[in-house]
């Protein structure tokens, strides 16, 4: 992984986590321990998710970049098979309350966007690679 892919996925990562845990206490005094875990549940599921994406596809960069989009889009659908399956498995389930996994979820999600959003904006990254640049000109 480059420095500038472990900086931008600590940029999303860490501002996650924190809303999340936040979600989390603030679900656990609204609807109490099961609406705690169904926050926490779903902002793991989120970083999970994203955190995945990022780290297959920056690998795969970095070896070939024709198989980038390809690769992008086999993981997004293997994602989307695995959310189906979560979804489906955990249809009745009382472990948790759906209603704050959905919440921590939507949550997670808005906040994984503005702050990948930002980490990619103030990254400091080459449009040309300085190692492969023929110096000869």
């Amino acid at each position: 992984m480059q420095r500038t892919d472990s900086a931008i996925l600590r940029g999303a990562v860490v501002p996650t986590g924190v809303t999340g845990a936040l979600a989390s206490v603030i679900a656990a005094f609204v609807g109490g321990t099961e609406a705690a875990i169904g926050a926490a549940a779903g902002t793991v599921l989120v970083v999970a998710f994203f955190s995945t994406s990022v780290l297959v596809v920056g690998w795969v960069a970095q070896r070939d970049t024709l198989a980038t989009l390809p690769v992008a889009m086999l993981t997004y659908l293997f994602k989307i098979t695995v959310l189906a399956i979560v979804l489906v498995l955990f249809k009745d389930t009382t472990l948790f309350d759906p209603a704050a996994f959905g919440i921590g979820v939507l949550v997670a999600t808005v906040c994984w966007l503005v702050a990948m959003t930002r980490a990619v904006a103030t990254a400091k990254i080459l449009y040309v690679d300085p190692a492969q640049t023929d110096r000869s000109l």
